[in-house]
């Protein structure tokens, strides 16, 4: 991401020094929240400019889009992504006597069956399935003869616009009503709604800009995480994500060739000429 950041400043840099006198407009939005709850970054800049009637025509995420060699992938959208904390509560006690006692974990056993082998939709040309992983489950004192008073579980939707946060809400409050699991805490949070950006000026720009710099076709899809395009998308702009190989993203060494750096830039100072000079 950083070394993104770094080719955009060189291209809008050298692209202003060379047409001073071109009409269009360019702006660097720079966040540092993204990687957690994203509140007061892109989200709240992104509220403001829709509010002013300000939005842009395109964005452009420096995300690391690259698999294999630099301009092999495109972003053209993201799945959305659902954090979900469940606690199942119940009635501590001794496990000699299942008679005084409500065990959580016996009860979440058939919601997490179902839980992990629902098939939620198919996705579609763009999206693969809307999916769930379990990140987190929490029970017990460490005692071996006392069972629980609570349990935790933590799971985590990708999803497809084939499936909405509201539409998943109601499918897992009907599976813990099914199963009777009625003492229950059940905390949703949205991280973000799946988006696609149709296709225009700015995808027929990056399609050129990298077939001549990097001798490349670049497969444009909608894989990985999320982004903060997810904040852009809804203002009305058409967004993609194009950045370096993201083999070691989240490494402790994290690292790029330096090679592709300067051909990054290349790529974004042809694209910016494309849209603002043609």
């Amino acid at each position: 991401m950083k070394g993104a950041v770094a080719a955009m400043v060189v291209a809008l840099e050298g692209f202003a020094k060379a047409n001073p006198r071109q009409h269009g407009q360019a702006g660097l939005l720079l966040t540092s929240d993204e990687e957690g709850v994203a509140e007061n970054g892109i989200k709240r800049v992104a509220d403001i400019i829709g509010q002013r009637g300000l939005a842009p025509e395109f964005c452009l995420v420096g995300e690391p889009s690259s698999q294999t060699v630099l301009g092999d992938t495109v972003r053209i959208g993201r799945r959305g992504s659902i954090c979900v904390q469940l606690q199942v509560d119940g009635i501590q006690g001794h496990t000699a006597f299942p008679h005084a006692l409500d065990n959580p974990v016996h009860r979440l056993a058939p919601f997490l069956e179902e839980l992990v082998k629902t098939c939620w939709d198919e996705g579609d040309e763009n999206f693969p399935p809307t999916h769930c992983q379990v990140s987190n489950f929490v029970a017990g004192t460490g005692v071996e003869n006392v069972t629980p008073g609570h349990a935790k579980l933590m799971f985590n939707f990708r999803n497809s616009p084939l499936s909405s946060s509201g539409q998943l809400r109601s499918q897992i409050e009907g599976m813990l009503k099914r199963y009777g699991i009625e003492k229950f805490d059940l905390h949703w949070r949205v991280a973000g709604e799946p988006f696609r950006s149709p296709p225009g000026a700015l995808r027929d720009a990056m399609r050129e800009a990298i077939n001549e710099h990097l001798a490349m076709e670049a497969e444009m899809n909608t894989g990985g995480g999320t982004s903060d395009g997810r904040f852009m998308a809804p203002l009305g702009c058409e967004v993609l994500e194009f950045g370096l190989l993201n083999r070691s993203i989240h490494q402790l060494d994290e690292n790029t060739p330096v090679d592709d750096l300067d051909r990054l830039e290349k790529v974004y100072s042809a694209v910016l000429e494309k849209l603002l000079l043609n």
